[in-house]
């Protein structure tokens, strides 16, 4: 789910990060919300993923100070929501607001 913030609501933000895997030493991670001001109010999942060791795609001795990163194809957007949708990722008019993709 969308995590959106209001200026006028607090809001708890939970993160919750898994032991190690074994093999790999990845951990799961999971984000959570709800309003600060009820504490009895249902953690809503906004993202899961999952934390590793490494530098992922960007290439050693690179960070995110050339972006987009060198070496990458850029991806065609246009109908990037509706092979989302078929996917089961449906996101509402709020929330198509992706320009470009690598």
């Amino acid at each position: 789910a969308p995590l959106v913030l209001s200026e006028r609501v607090d809001t708890q933000v939970q993160l919750v990060v898994g032991a190690p895997d074994d093999e790999s030493g990845r951990r799961a991670l999971t984000v959570y919300s709800r309003p600060a001001d009820d504490t009895r109010a249902e953690w809503t999942r906004h993202a899961e993923g999952v934390l590793s060791e490494g530098t992922g795609t960007v290439g050693a001795g690179e960070g995110l100070e050339v972006w987009p990163p060198r070496d990458v194809v850029e991806l065609h957007t246009a109908d990037v929501y509706e092979r989302l949708a078929a996917q089961g990722l449906d996101y509402g008019q709020v929330f198509q607001g992706l320009q470009s993709v690598w």
